[in-house]
């Protein structure tokens, strides 16, 4: 609906523009409808109306600028058919506030993009991992089988700047377990523990009172890589609910500036066993407090990174969309937050981590206004509205 929307408010306006204003640019504005501040968030441009517009447009790269000033932004090929249809950047906005931007090619003296996010696959580990700004997380591959299941492993980091392939890179050659990330070096480290949980967010199905998971993933897409998003597809065939294969797919986006990742998961199989039981889980660690809320829809934990003091605090948190009828449970290990979904149905959730020695929040209080604003924010999305 959102992209019929679009495309007609296009059309509605293409027609009054003259030749000198289409040269100019195409000026558009962006509506903060909620009442609460929005602080460099992620704006998306649909831009199969712009190429109905403009078919010459079609495989250039655009440009955003503000009060005659290019600002960093980003082209995603979604579908991955060779042709981009999404352009994001970013922006702060005031509650209820309106700003106003403008839409052109991308001038041959573009602004500079440094990268603040990035996701790598790592060999001979066969790791998935990935990171922004503020936080890192990964999935195991092949090194770590029959130890680990599909959780999400977070990596703690006090840098702005990426870590991943680095520490990757000083590990090298490590006896599992060993490796050299496991203590903070001045940049954060792997302190988190996952095991067969689900770790940090990833999911599982509930089936006869127990919890099933899909094993290592099997394939994997890197879809955009920076320098504002980062967007994997994952495979995942191990599922067994009774006589029934599943194959998983999800896919996890992270932006800039966010604690949180955005999860899309669909299951998928000849046999139908719907309605499923999705259970996202947060493995249970010593001195913490659970949180949870059916408001905002998150389940949230809070407390000690691990028995080093020195290394602060730890929050993970589960995030429904709100409205989602869920629920709550838990096991000796983990805790979860259910719903109900239908077989062959795409189902989204975001999931994350926040460390207190980064900076950007550093309490339990703090860590649960963000979850609370994140659910505000998700429930109020941008309005983006074309001027003729």
């Amino acid at each position: 609906m959102r992209t019929r929307n679009f495309i007609l408010m296009i059309f509605m306006f293409a027609a009054s523009m003259s030749a000198t204003e289409r040269k100019a640019g195409i000026l558009f504005t962006v509506t903060n409808p909620a009442a609460v501040s929005r602080t460099m968030e992620t704006v998306s441009l649909d831009l199969d109306g712009v190429f109905l517009m403009y078919p010459e447009w079609k495989g250039e790269t655009m440009a955003i600028f503000q009060a005659k000033t290019e600002i960093v932004s980003q082209s995603i090929d979604n579908d991955q058919d060779g042709v981009d249809d999404e352009l994001i950047f970013q922006a702060s906005f005031k509650p209820n506030e309106t700003r106003q931007f403008e839409l052109y090619r991308r001038p041959v003296n573009s602004v500079p993009t440094p990268r603040v996010v990035d996701v790598q696959y790592v060999l001979p580990r066969e790791d998935l991992a990935w990171e922004n700004d503020r936080i890192a997380f990964r999935v195991y591959g092949s090194v770590l089988a029959g130890n680990v299941d599909n959780g999400i492993d977070v990596w703690t980091k006090r840098v702005r700047y990426p870590i991943v392939a680095k520490w990757y890179k000083e590990s090298e050659g490590s006896l599992p377990g060993k490796d050299t990330y496991h203590q903070d070096r001045g940049e954060g480290a792997d302190f988190f523990s996952v095991g067969k949980t689900l770790g940090a967010g990833s999911a599982g199905i509930v089936w006869n009172g127990k919890l099933l998971q899909p094993g290592l993933f099997t394939h994997h897409r890197i879809i955009t890589n920076g320098p504002l998003r980062l967007k994997v597809e994952l495979i995942y065939t191990g599922l067994r609910i009774d006589t029934a294969r599943y194959t998983v797919v999800k896919t996890i986006t992270l932006d800039a500036g966010e604690q949180l990742n955005r999860i899309e998961e669909e299951y998928l199989s000849n046999a139908d066993r719907s309605p499923l039981k999705l259970a996202a889980g947060l493995v249970k660690r010593a001195n913490t407090v659970v949180s949870k809320s059916e408001g905002s829809c998150y389940l949230s934990l809070w407390g000690a990174t691990n028995a080093d003091s020195v290394n602060g605090s730890l929050g993970t948190a589960v995030l429904f969309p709100a409205g989602t009828a869920v629920g709550f449970s838990e096991d000796s290990l983990q805790y979860f937050m259910n719903r109900e979904i239908e077989q062959g149905t795409k189902i989204t959730y975001h999931s994350g981590a926040a460390w207190s020695r980064m900076g950007d929040i550093t309490s339990r209080e703090a860590w649960e206004q963000y979850l609370n604003s994140v659910a505000v924010r998700f429930a109020n999305p941008l309005k983006i509205a074309f001027k003729r």
